[in-house]
Parts: structure tokens; sequence; C-alpha cells
């Protein structure tokens, strides 16, 4: 998924996106480790290896993959224009970068769909930039001479902060309630004399706004510079009208950072020890340091698949986990090392 700026560049972490290639690694909790460096045990010498992988339902997939028509994960203006989408069939929008992810699948009443973008111009527009402290719940009373309530700020404000600033922080308090600092830019359509109707920009009149339960200070940092606002068009393709199916599409069309392993790229023994480690722990009966080669390849292939294999310490590979299809199914594999 692309940076989040949407009327906004964060100088804070942005969005993972999330997209549906990497959620069932990332949305689940499950940490990609290919290339990581794990904890050193110590030398590898009796330590022994457990490879396990565990079958994932339909509905965990679903769960997994997809992101939900929420406040939370889309953000309350991202959130309108999906649900516009998934009532209509298309939203259009203007900000400066796309609100949604592209290739985003979501589900409603037991579809799948997935959310594509279309650009259909580009305007002139200016970006201001800001430092920014967004709080909830809110700690300000819009009876405060310094606060002003969102709706009653101009249409260029409302715009300016629905599709970027208040869209991206309100998706990261909707998950509790705290705090958000940080700097970035709000970008308004050029003119000749600025955007005159403001009251956040370039000077603000008031340094909080209120929206919804919380607030937001702001403060402009420096001269305005020269950018684009892009006018999306967000639409959504039917992806699959059921859990079996939708897995299916995920499978087939490679929707998953999941690690393929084709039965014709295995050897026996490394089909051996897939099937002992389906569904139960798998201790290999070697020290780690005495692998043999069909487990030493197949191990780094599942957790590490750009390493050479002779040149890593299983050790290392210790706790890692990644999702994996083989004759057919996805599993979650992880991987251990201890001491017997």
């Amino acid at each position: 998924m692309s940076s989040n700026n949407f009327f906004l560049k964060l100088g804070v972490d942005n969005r993972c996106m999330s997209s549906t290639r990497r959620a069932l690694l990332a949305t689940s909790g499950l940490i990609a480790t290919a290339g990581c460096v794990r904890p050193i045990f110590g030398p590898a010498h009796d330590k022994i290896g457990s490879l396990s992988l565990r079958a994932q339902t339909p509905s965990t997939v679903a769960e997994r993959t997809t992101t939900p028509v929420t406040v939370r994960a889309l953000g309350p203006y991202g959130h309108t224009l999906v649900r516009r989408v998934l009532d209509d069939g298309s939203a259009s929008y203007t900000a400066a970068d796309t609100l949604v992810a592209e290739g985003e699948i979501v589900q409603q009443d037991g579809a799948f769909y997935e959310l594509t973008h279309e650009t259909t111009g580009h305007t002139p527009a200016m970006a201001y930039p800001i430092e920014f402290e967004a709080t909830v719940p809110a700690t300000t009373s819009v009876d405060d001479d310094e606060t002003v309530s969102f709706d009653a700020l101009p249409a260029v404000d409302r715009s300016a902060l629905r599709t970027g600033l208040i869209n991206e922080l309100w998706r990261r308090l909707s998950r509790t309630e705290g705090r958000v600092s940080g700097d970035g830019e709000l970008v308004y359509p050029a003119t000749p004399s600025g955007p005159t109707e403001s009251l956040v920009v370039p000077t603000p009149e008031y340094d909080t706004v209120r929206y919804g339960d919380g607030q937001v200070r702001l403060s402009v940092t420096g001269e305005a510079t020269e950018t684009r606002l892009h006018s999306y068009r967000l639409e959504g393709s039917t992806v699959a009208t059921s859990e079996e199916a939708y897995v299916s599409d995920v499978l087939t069309r490679s929707r998953t950072d999941a690690v393929k392993l084709e039965a014709s790229t295995l050897t026996d023994r490394q089909h051996d020890i897939l099937q002992a480690a389906i569904d139960q722990e798998y201790g290999h009966d070697q020290p780690i340091d005495d692998a043999s080669s069909a487990y030493r390849t197949l191990v780094v292939r599942l957790f590490a698949s750009d390493s050479d294999p002779e040149s890593v310490d299983l050790v290392d590979l210790s706790g890692s986990e990644a999702m994996v299809v083989y004759d057919g199914t996805l599993y979650r594999a992880s991987y251990t090392v201890s001491t017997p």
C-alpha cells in the first residue's frame, strides 16, 4: 500500500497499508522473517529445530486478508468512500494521495470486492508545512477562544483536513484513546491569492480544531511549496461470493506473500518433513549443526528464502513464522529451536 498522504505527508509512521498481499503476515500479528536476524542462543550444538504447520480455515483466511469496513481500519472519510463504493459502485474524491490502498479487499454480505483507483485529473496545489498534536478525548471546549469546531470551518479547510490529517489520525486514534503528534503538510488548491477563506493557513486563527470526541492542535511552520492534487475514482469489483471461493482466489491469484511449495520442487525427504509438521510439532532428530541438507534447505526456503542455505545459522531463525501454500492448502508455519 502506498504512503497515505491524503492532503498530508505525515512526519510520523505512515499506514503500513496493509495490503492484502501482506495481510496474512501483518494483520494477524505474524511477522515475515526472511532475511531478519533472530537472537543467538549460543552454539548450535545439541539444539533441536521444530517445524510446525497449521492449516488456516476459510474464515481465518478471509479475516486476515481483508480490510474491515470500519473507521478504525479506513479512517472516517476513507470509510465513507468505501461505503459509497459498496452501495453505488464507485466514489470520486480529490486528495494529495489515495485514501485506500490499491487492491484492498473488503467484504460485505458474504461477497468480496477488490478496490482499485483510476486517476481522472490533476490540479495545481500548495502544501503548507505544519506541526500537529491530536488527542482523544478532547481536552478543550469549543467555547474556548482558541478552539473551533470542525463543522464551523470553511469548506476549503474541511476538505484539506478531512482527506488528510483527520482521516489518518482518527484512523489511528480510533484504536485507542491517546495522543499522536508529529509534522506534515496540509494541501490546498492553488489560487492567485492563496486560500483566503481559510482559518487554518497560512496564519491560523485558531490553534485547535475539535473533531468528534477529539481535537487536533496545529501550527504552520514555514512557507508553502508547490505540489498537485489528484482526482480519483474509486471502484470495487467482485472477487468472490463466498469464503470458499475467496480462499481459492487467494491461492490461485497469489494474493498473499505466502511461500509456494510446489511438489516438483521438493525431495521425498522434504515431503516427509512437511507431512510430519502438519498439525503437530516436528522435532528434527539431530543437532542443528548436523541438520540434513533436505531439512536445512526446507527451513531456509520457508523463513529466509533469499539466503544461501549453507550460510544461514538455523538457530538464528528461531521464532520465525510464515504463511505457506502446500498441496493446495494454506498453512501458518512456525519454527523454534530448543535444547532437549
